[in-house]
């Protein structure tokens, strides 16, 4: 029998055991519940309850206190119904518990000749196992030479068979298949034990006779050369022991979780096994005599080798005899758990040393490692220990990897094969309907392309452009006063890098992993990954780049450290002023609040001082103030108003000084004056830097802003002064100070005479995980840029959409989504949340009492993706070598659960063949990689790709020039194009109200543009999609709204 969907039946049946021993009278009182197996307990206690259910799986299991053993659906089954759920009475369990629970079962006919051989062999070996159950007590020797206690027996099902048990019936069934008679191997009392799979299926026998010569001790009757023992007994728990046979294997369970290997050596199916478990820590406990023969491939070795492949910890343990068997028999359970265990590269390190093993073994090790931090590491540690560079070890794997694999006799026995094995996939997929394309969740796409078959689907698009900011970053807005960067709105205007007034023409946002750009003199602030920063890099020839966040982030270490961010000095037009500027500043400094006077001990400034009041009529005086300071009084002559005290009025409001527009946007000139008054009243000098400290953070703040729009540097910190217990603000000014025209000589700065520009500041980005991004598109008749609220230049970008992931809502695909970014695990898991609760980013990385019912659906849903959906980043993926080891991984798992394997890769552009080539060959070698792909691993592959920005609107088949053979290997290309400027002009916009704060906003409506169609019928055209920015769902015009949308009309 042959079940379709058997793991989903298994899933949903799971959950059924609460149901299901209160169907049985069974008592439950919350966690705690009434053992089934209540018989085997002293004085069979029936209403005593001594199970619980275990915690983390979703009431599936539970825990008999008195036995120490686990209890799932399947086993209650088994004992309260009395009926054997191993082999066909397994599938008859399920079809039965689905039955009462109204579960659809499907089955589904066996149309290939190898299942239907398959399913007769496991018949075969079912009828010997209950042959051998028929004269147990003719073992009894046996079993005690063994130590195989009653309740091993009865929980392994071990039989017994002796040649005068084999029948003629059994003994021609057996040659039907084998080649030979059973008879003829089988001549001594022999032990059977069953050897089932994770179903519970038979697949193979394993065999021990007694009183034979060594070497015929073990017959191995499996199916599919099946390697490895108990796996039906496996509960995917952190950790597992993998010992050498059966024997081992049954002494160590249950208080282990325990694999037996048959032959001493894990073949490369088992991996499938192994890896589907997910073990965070493997302890291997083999026989290690081949090895000290010198037989480098053998034993321990081999499986060390096989078990590079997975992203988990390996440790080896030390037994004190070399024989894992006859370490069992001497030793206790307690005694084998306190062994000695040590990692599997210390393990090699420690052999090479002993020079019982060559290099190249601990070169395949790390060859092998999927985790590209975990490879690092290693390489790490065997370049400490046996001192040998870290280079020279990189480039003896990359050796190693690019070998590729010579011509062997497996091979040529599997093509002698192929044409008959290519018949039967053509019957089973005609059967069951694979020719059809998979849906991907667009009702029009699939209509129009086909849906995905096995082949290249490739999306393309022009590096993202949008200027995209975090919550909070300031932006300078053309009248000099600050915005953050969520409050702006169409219409409003921000300075531009030459100061002049720049129109914002739209406005949009969306999702994307955020980063904090942390300068090493200035603010910090935020942006999305795919925003440009506008950086210096060769100070020598004033060279200026362009780049995104995402590309800087790609670059080397020595790149990045040459990249500097650029602060800009602006120029404004004179306003007329009445008063001295230089006299505001001193005033903002050391002057009262509540009237024209300043506090000044100095009498260096009186003559100056003298002049100002003569020039507005004013009367100046000096009196005694303090101890140590005098109070400078500007007063009006007798009768008539002092203009002079409204003047600083307007200087004083909301509780602190500040200086208002008509000071910050003025002449250079006058701005320098004011400075120069602010340093003279209460600034310091220190080696060429001013330092000016203020009670008021509004003012610290216009200070930080005039000193910036003259092109100075500048950071602002608060200070706590111990005298006062007060905290002040600290504004420290660096840069060509000279300039500033101080009056006191000893305040004087000198010329500058470093070679560093002080406009340009390095800086480090930190990131800050997915978060809501407020991006703006700027008047086309700019150049783009404009300026943050410390004067720093940046660029203006529009956002493009990624398509999204409708695959996974159907049970029967497998999903392996691959990314070149190495933050993409941060930036998919929170967005898919956001897709299935509809909570926002920010509520989903901070959860609370409020939302938590939404917050654990959503987590409930990632669970049940387990055996659906695999993620793996750039930590993980760098070269194509890295790639394929996922794909082969990956297809083993969904083929082992029999799902659809799907490949989706992010950023095909970004992936190399390997550091050695050229982009050229980089790119043919993955071309060429990739068109394999498809059809060897019988999977569709969707991937994204840039393409270099051209002058059309759309991109296109000759926008990828560059990468000209990924262009060939794909047999669908469609452009995705999401301009906004253009969109609007074009009315390919649609209004969104966001629900919680009943906002308006416009979003351009993406369209995906067929560039490049050999699928089905070969359909070329436009489709269009509308983003939600709260949920990050992508929903497909219908087809009436592409009709408006294609006539030019405005959605709604």
């Amino acid at each position: 029998m042959r079940v379709k969907n058997i793991e989903e039946v298994k899933n949903i049946l799971k959950t059924k055991l609460p149901e299901y021993l209160k169907s049985k009278g069974l008592r439950i009182d919350r966690n705690k519940v009434q053992c089934p197996h209540f018989s085997e307990h002293r004085n069979m206690d029936k209403g005593k309850i001594s199970a619980a259910f275990l915690p983390g799986h979703n009431n599936g299991l539970i825990w008999c206190f008195v036995e120490n053993r686990k209890f799932d659906i399947f086993d209650v089954y088994s004992i309260l119904e009395n009926k054997k759920i191993i082999g066909e009475g397994f599938y008859a369990c399920l079809k039965d518990l689905a039955a009462r629970f109204e579960i659809p079962f499907e089955i589904e006919k066996e149309y290939s000749l190898k299942e239907v051989e398959k399913s007769k062999k496991r018949l075969l070996l079912e009828k010997l196992h209950r042959q051998s159950l028929t004269d147990l007590q003719s073992a009894i020797p046996l079993y005690k030479e063994r130590n195989i206690s009653k309740a091993k027996l009865k929980t392994y099902k071990i039989g017994h068979l002796s040649p005068k048990l084999i029948t003629p019936e059994l003994d021609k069934e057996f040659k039907q298949f084998y080649e030979y008679k059973l008879s003829t191997i089988l001549n001594y009392p022999s032990l059977v034990i069953p050897v089932f799979d994770e179903y519970k299926q038979y697949v193979g026998l394993i065999v021990r006779q007694f009183g034979c010569p060594v070497d015929d001790r073990y017959l191995n009757i499996t199916l599919d050369g099946k390697n490895l023992f108990n796996t039906h007994n496996i509960r995917g728990m952190d950790e597992v022991y993998l010992v050498e046979g059966v024997f081992d294997a049954i002494s160590l369970f249950p208080e282990t979780n325990v694999l037996g290997i048959l032959t001493n050596s894990l073949h490369d199916h088992d991996l499938e096994f192994v890896a589907k478990q997910g073990f965070k820590k493997i302890k291997i406990a083999l026989d290690s005599d081949n090895l000290y023969q010198g037989k480098s491939r053998d034993g321990i070795l081999k499986t060390i080798l096989k078990l590079k492949n997975l992203d988990t910890t390996v440790e080896v343990i030390l037994l004190p005899e070399n024989d894992p068997d006859e370490c069992m028999k001497k030793h206790s359970l307690e005694e084998f758990k306190k062994f000695k265990k040590i990692s599997a590269i210390d393990y090699l390190l420690d052999n090479i040393s002993k020079e019982r093993i060559k290099m190249d073994i601990i070169y395949e090790y790390i060859s092998g490692c999927p985790n590209i931090v975990t490879k690092e590491k290693l390489i790490s540690i065997v370049s400490k220990k046996l001192g040998i560079g870290k280079r020279q070890i990189t480039k003896e794997i990359e050796k190693l990897e690019d070998k590729n694999p010579l011509y062997n006799i497996v091979q040529y026995v599997q093509e002698k094969e192929s044409f008959e094995e290519l018949l039967e996939d053509f019957t089973q997929s005609a059967w069951n309907k694979d020719f059809k394309g998979i849906s991907s969740g667009f009702p029009l796409f699939d209509s129009s392309v086909g849906g995905f078959e096995n082949t290249i689907y490739m999306f393309i698009a022009f590096p993202e452009s949008g200027k995209c900011l975090g919550y909070g970053t300031e932006v300078l807005m053309s009248d000099g006063s600050k915005k953050e960067a969520q409050l702006i709105q169409a219409g409003d205007f921000v300075m531009g890098d030459k100061g002049q007034a720049v129109r914002v023409t739209s406005i949009g946002g969306g999702k994307e992993e955020m980063y904090k750009v942390v300068p090493k003199k200035g603010i910090p602030w935020e942006c999305n990954k795919s925003h440009i920063l506008v950086v210096n890099y060769n100070t020598s020839r004033n060279l200026t780049l362009e780049i995104s966040v995402k590309d800087f982030l790609a670059k080397s270490e020595a790149f990045q450290e040459r990249c500097k961010l650029i602060k800009t000095k602006v120029e404004f037009p004179e306003i007329p002023l009445e008063y001295d500027p230089y006299f505001i500043g001193f005033w903002l400094g050391d002057g009262s609040v509540d009237s024209p006077s300043i506090t000044q001990k100095s009498k260096y400034l009186d003559s100056y001082f003298k002049l100002f009041a003569e020039n507005h009529k004013l009367k100046f005086t000096r009196n005694s103030y303090l101890a140590r300071c005098d109070r400078l009084c500007f007063t009006g002559t007798h009768g008539s108003p002092n203009k002079l005290t409204s003047e600083l009025r307007t200087l004083y409001f909301e509780g602190s000084k500040r200086i208002t527009i008509k000071y910050l946007r003025n002449s250079r000139t006058n701005r320098l004056q004011l400075l120069a008054g602010l340093i003279d009243s209460d600034g310091y000098i220190d080696k060429n830097c001013y330092e000016i400290f203020t009670k008021w953070k509004s003012l610290s703040g216009d200070i930080a802003a005039l000193a910036q729009s003259l092109g100075f540097m500048v950071t602002i910190k608060l200070k706590h002064n111990k005298r006062f217990n007060k905290n002040y603000y600290r504004v420290c000014i660096f840069g060509e100070t000279s300039e500033i025209p101080v009056k006191y000589d000893y305040k004087k700065a000198t010329k500058r005479v470093s070679r560093r520009n002080a406009m340009h500041v390095g800086f480090k980005l930190e990131p800050i995980g997915v978060d809501d991004y407020y991006g703006f598109t700027l008047d086309k008749n700019s150049n783009g840029r404009f300026l943050l609220g410390d004067y720093t230049i940046t660029h203006n970008t529009t956002k493009l959409i990624n398509f999204t992931m409708n695959l996974l809502r159907d049970p029967r695909n497998y999903v392996a989504f691959y990314s070149l970014d190495d933050g993409a695990k941060r930036a998919i898991l929170p967005r898919m949340m956001s897709m299935v609760t509809g909570l926002t980013s920010k509520v989903i990385k901070d959860p609370n009492e409020k939302i938590q019912d939404k917050w654990h659906k959503g987590m409930k849903l990632f669970h049940s993706l387990k055996d659906n959906f695999m993620l793996k980043d750039g930590s993980h993926i760098r070269t194509l070598k890295d790639l394929d080891n996922f794909i082969k991984i990956h297809y083993a798992i969904a083929n082992e659960n029999g799902k659809k394997f799907i490949i989706v890769i992010d950023n095909l552009h970004a992936i190399t063949a390997s550091y050695r080539f050229e982009s050229t060959e980089n790119t043919e070698r993955v071309a060429n990689y990739l068109k394999r792909v498809p059809q060897q691993f019988n999977c569709p592959i969707i991937c994204t790709a840039e393409v270099p920005k051209s002058s059309s609107k759309k991109p296109t088949g000759k926008d990828i020039k560059a990468s000209i053979d990924l262009w060939y290997a794909a047999r669908f290309v469609g452009g995705i194009y999401n301009d906004f400027n253009e969109k609007g002009q074009s009315n390919l916009i649609w209004q969104f109200t966001n629900p919680e704060t009943n906002e308006e906003r416009m979003f351009p409506i993406m369209e995906l543009y067929v560039s490049k169609n050999q699928t089905g019928d070969c359909w070329h055209g436009s489709l269009y999609y509308k983003f939600n920015p709260i949920t990050s769902i992508i929903t497909e015009c219908s087809a009436d709204e592409t009709k408006l949308l294609r006539d030019g009309q405005f959605l709604y």
